[in-house]
């Protein structure tokens, strides 16, 4: 259903409530670089955080609050990846609202069709789970949590969401340590992997992001004008003074 994967994250974080309250932030590190955008940058090198390559594809969210920016994972998630392309191509995501904006954990839109949207195939696809990637805050990820068709939604919590217990509990149920201390300094929701696909990382325009979250259910919903895909040699030349949030950058920082 529609709203489906909402229940069941929020069930999620119920169930780990004692955990998350416990120690919140006791364990953030101290001085983590962070972009003009103030996203975080981790000081581990981790997928979603590293420098892509110059054909990497990237997609371009035109927003009314803004716009950020995406790489995308088609060797994660082959077919998540292909729908929204074409669905971008096609104009299918322009004009939609964000009309799921749940503060301090997502912003969802991609209901192309006001019934939960429709995938290229016509029908939902299985989702498409990986050890590569992973729901850290401004993870882009399908909202289907059985199958898929054409909704999206990027994390926006906060940056101490996952606390010292939480990391406990991940490393003794055998997490990477390097996934581990991801989710420690940009945050996240650990409770969404293997649940949901994500198929690609926001690595400019968090500001944005945490705009449109800001808005909430009670307000106008912001407008998604268009996405637009592109590769990341292009978009680096339309963003000639980007400061893009990945792992390289956090190596020559002071």
């Amino acid at each position: 259903m529609k709203f489906r994967f909402i229940r069941r994250a929020l069930a999620c974080a119920a169930a780990l409530l004692c955990l998350l309250f416990a120690g919140c932030g006791s364990e953030q590190p101290e001085a983590l670089p962070t972009a003009a955008d103030g996203a975080v940058i981790p000081t581990v090198d981790v997928l979603q955080f590293r420098q892509p390559a110059q054909d990497s594809l990237v997609a371009v969210f035109d927003t009314a609050a803004g716009e950020f920016s995406a790489v995308l994972y088609p060797d994660a998630a082959p077919q998540a990846v292909q729908n929204f392309v074409t669905l971008a191509r096609q104009g299918a995501y322009d004009g939609l609202d964000f009309h799921r904006v749940i503060e301090d954990f997502i912003i969802q839109s991609g209901d192309t069709n006001g019934y939960g949207g429709a995938s290229i195939w016509g029908s939902g696809f299985a989702p498409e789970c990986s050890d590569l990637v992973h729901h850290y805050t401004g993870a882009l990820a399908m909202a289907g949590s059985e199958e898929n068709h054409s909704q999206f939604f990027v994390v926006n919590c906060p940056a101490d969401s996952v606390p010292a217990a939480l990391q406990e509990q991940m490393r003794t149920e055998g997490w990477s340590e390097d996934v581990i201390t991801a989710y420690a300094q940009v945050g996240g929701a650990p409770y969404l992997d293997n649940v949901h696909t994500v198929f690609g990382q926001v690595f400019y325009g968090l500001d944005t992001v945490r705009a449109i979250g800001s808005t909430g259910s009670e307000q106008t919903a912001v407008l998604l004008n268009s996405v637009k895909i592109t590769d990341y040699d292009a978009w680096r030349t339309t963003h000639p003074e980007a400061e893009p949030a990945f792992y390289s950058a956090a190596e020559g920082a002071d």
